[in-house]
């Protein structure tokens, strides 16, 4: 794991002599700042993923925030904000020095945490259409892939979607994902 984990960080490194911190709204600023930010959101994710047994979601968007800007947070899986003890998890992976520091910071959270690295992990993501969402989507996905994660981009999909799932308590992720004839998670 550690060759695939480490080549994977590499094509997204994070912008150096910037603190980042994980708050309410996830990680948002301008999107020049947040490739490696997303990386590592992925690696967040498949954790929290692997932690609780369940499907978590994250969000590539800025909302209402002008077109350079953009955002990644994650969704729990009855579609509330990560638990905020989570948030110090997410702002202490993404504040890794280096990808080695990085892989290090991952596998002692996951010690910390109680987190079995071989268990099933899956996690559901959406995207916003605003230009770099496509690029945030790939970081994403390949943290999730350097890990081991089942994934499902749900390409360009609203927020407003996010809100009908938490207001449906996840009904949406029963409906619309699932696993195929051979296993596969996906989007039905």
């Amino acid at each position: 794991m550690d060759a695939k984990f480490l080549a994977a960080s590499q094509k997204h490194p994070i912008v150096e002599g910037h603190t980042f911190k994980y708050g309410t709204a996830g990680f948002r600023m301008n999107s020049d700042l947040l490739d490696g930010v997303t990386f590592r959101v992925g690696l967040l994710a498949g954790l929290r993923s692997r932690k609780l047994g369940a499907t978590i979601g994250v969000m590539v968007t800025a909302s209402h925030n002008p077109a350079e800007d953009n955002g990644v947070k994650v969704v729990d899986p009855q579609g509330d904000m990560l638990e905020q003890d989570w948030e110090a998890h997410a702002t202490q992976l993404v504040n890794s020095k280096s990808h080695e520091a990085l892989l290090e910071t991952y596998k002692e959270l996951a010690a910390k945490l109680k987190i079995d690295l071989s268990a099933t992990g899956r996690v559901v993501f959406g995207r916003d259409t605003r230009p770099s969402g496509h690029k945030l989507a790939i970081a994403l996905a390949d943290s999730l892939d350097a890990t081991d994660i089942q994934s499902v981009d749900s390409v360009a999909l609203t927020f407003a979607v996010v809100e009908i799932a938490r207001e449906n308590k996840s009904r949406w992720f029963k409906v619309h994902v699932g696993h195929d004839s051979q296993g596969r998670l996906g989007a039905r």
